[in-house]
Formats: structure tokens, C-alpha cells, sequence
């Protein structure tokens, strides 16, 4: 075997050494945005070379590196053998299911807001190889408060509407009530004339008759004859 077969089977052995050692590790999502009190949780998706016999799976968050969790994966039995530390005052949970490392975290505070980054070891066979994730960013939000604006936005207004309403409707029976014991004009004057007394005149009748003076007959005085032209002839008295 010359030199070109010697060659070719080193750089088959080599490539054969490069598979082993793959390891690709991808993480999501890229943002996490909740509410203080919540939970979320973050995956971490693996993949490794068949002949892979150990490797260890750590949450890390970016800053101050406290190590969130940790997985050891021996000859890809899982070990489960999930180490909780406590971060926060609380615990974090981490969980394997081949190929993805999962990381929850509940009742989330606004110190937990941060980059949380997947770090993947392989141990067995050597030489060690590290990966890790993009990171996820999780950013804690205080809890939205607009519904409760709205709410409260509502329940003005509805007490605006009903007290309009009452006002109308007590204003409008006033308006009845008052209408009904004395009628009120606007803008009108009232002038009353002042009674005075009348005097009455009697007034005379006169009866107005022709008289004809036969000669046959005598007159009466001169007296009596003007009580006749002022009035009504009385009996007994003589037309002259």
C-alpha cells in the first residue's frame, strides 16, 4: 500500500473522530416576557454522537453564573438525577427527556429577569467538548393593570349615568308638583287695575204718551198737570 492509501485511510479514521465528537445543542426561545408570579419554562435541545457515554446538562443564568440545575447523562440512560439548587428563595426544576433538557421556574420575581444560557458537557470519551445555547432572555413585567383601569373606567361611568338620571327624574316631578298648586310664567307682568267704586245715577223713566184735552171736560191745576207730564197718571186723576 502506497502513500495515496495510507493517506486516505488517515483522513477516513480522522473523519470518523470528527462524528464522535459532534455535539449540537439548540435552545428556545429567545425571549420570555411574563408576569411577576407566573411560571416559565425554557428548553434546551441536544443532539449527540452515538458512542456518547457521558455528558452533563447545566442551566446557567448569565451575570452573576449561578448554576440553576444539573444533569448527568450516563451511556444514555437517564440518570434523572436532577440537582436542584435554590435560587431566588425558591426552587427551580429541570427535567431530561432525550433530546431536550427543560428548565421551570415558578412564581417568577423581578430578580430572576436575565439571560438564561444551556451549557451541555460531553465527559465520556474524552476529549471533554463544551456547547452551548444562544440563551434565552427572560424579562419579568409587573402584572398588567389596564383591565382593572377599564373596570374601573366602567363603574364611572355607570354611576354618572344613573345619578343624571335620578336628577332628571326628580327634577321632573318637582316640575309636576309645583305646575300642579300654581301655574308659573316666565317673563310675563301681571298688572291688576284697582276696583273703584261706581256710583249709580238712578235714572228716570219717562213714558213719553200724547195727551189730547177735550174741551168737554175740566183741567186740573197747574200742579197737577205737571206731576202728570213728569210721571205715570195715578188713578183717580183725570187726563186733560
Amino acid at each position: 500500500m502506497g502513500w495515496p492509501g495510507i493517506s486516505f485511510l488517515l483522513l477516513c479514521f480522522l473523519v470518523l473522530i470528527e462524528i464522535s465528537r459532534t455535539l449540537n445543542v439548540s435552545q428556545s426561545p429567545p425571549l420570555i416576557q411574563s408576569s411577576l408570579g407566573k411560571s416559565v419554562e425554557m428548553t434546551c435541545e441536544i443532539h449527540f454522537s452515538k458512542n456518547t457515554e457521558k455528558i452533563k446538562l447545566e442551566w446557567i443564568r448569565e451575570g452573576n453564573l449561578s448554576l440553576h440545575c444539573h444533569i448527568s447523562v450516563y451511556l444514555q440512560k437517564s440518570s434523572n438525577c436532577c440537582m436542584n439548587s435554590l435560587v431566588n428563595w425558591k426552587w427551580t426544576n429541570c427535567s431530561w427527556d432525550n433530546p431536550r433538557f427543560l428548565l421551570k421556574i415558578d412564581n417568577i420575581s423581578k430578580e430572576d429577569s436575565g439571560l438564561f444560557i444551556c451549557k451541555v458537557t460531553r465527559e465520556i470519551p474524552p476529549p471533554y467538548r463544551v456547547q452551548q445555547g444562544n440563551g434565552t432572555t427572560l424579562e419579568v413585567q409587573d402584572p398588567i393593570i389596564w383591565p382593572y383601569i377599564a373596570s374601573a373606567g366602567t363603574v364611572v361611568i355607570l354611576v354618572f349615568v344613573v345619578t343624571w338620571y335620578c336628577m332628571q327624574k326628580r327634577r321632573k316631578s318637582s316640575s309636576n308638583s309645583s305646575s300642579a298648586v300654581e301655574p308659573f310664567y316666565e317673563n310675563v307682568i301681571r298688572i291688576r287695575k284697582k276696583q273703584t267704586a261706581k256710583t249709580s245715577t238712578p235714572q228716570v223713566k219717562r213714558h213719553q204718551s200724547h195727551y189730547t184735552m177735550k174741551p168737554t171736560h175740566k183741567c186740573r191745576s197747574m200742579e197737577q198737570r205737571s206731576k202728570l207730564e213728569a210721571g205715570a197718571p195715578k188713578a183717580g186723576m183725570k187726563r186733560c
